[in-house]
């Protein structure tokens, strides 16, 4: 055999390693692309949570206020306390609940990117390993004829 019908077989495996390489790089840079989306999603639903707490102890803070003011104070003053003290604390209630559901979101959305990345992974390192078959009994061929 001369050396050029070896070189053909293995530049074609050395190209299929590169392109294996390509595709797996290629990857690995979507799913960083999509959970870095996802970890913004989660920082704002943070965010929100860390409101609902601001909020909530806004509210523990009135509340204080308000039996002061109830031994301290007539009716309107207490009743202003009241007030501010409803409102904080059904801000909070909205802020945590609006967090939760969307941090509750964004775990099922990374859990299934994890998924799809995981799936995508197998079928290009399946669709390598029988291509470099293919490459490796064409080699085989070649050398035996």
């Amino acid at each position: 055999m001369a050396d050029g019908e070896e070189a053909a077989p293995s530049s074609t495996v050395q190209a299929l390693q590169d392109d294996v390489r390509a595709l797996v790089r290629e990857e690995v840079n979507k799913v960083r692309t999509e959970l870095g989306g996802r970890a913004r999603a989660a920082g704002a639903a943070g965010a929100l949570v860390a409101g609902a707490g601001v909020l909530g102890l806004l509210a523990v803070g009135t509340a204080g206020a308000l039996v002061v003011r109830a031994f301290d104070r007539v009716l309107p003053p207490i009743a202003a306390a009241g007030a501010a003290t409803a409102v904080f604390g059904g801000g909070a209630a909205a802020l945590g609940a609006v967090g939760v559901r969307q941090l509750r979101q964004t775990r099922d959305e990374l859990a299934e990117t994890g998924r799809s990345a995981g799936r995508d992974m197998r079928t290009a390192v399946g669709a390598a390993a029988g291509a470099a078959g293919e490459a490796a009994r064409e080699t085989t061929r070649g050398r035996t004829e």
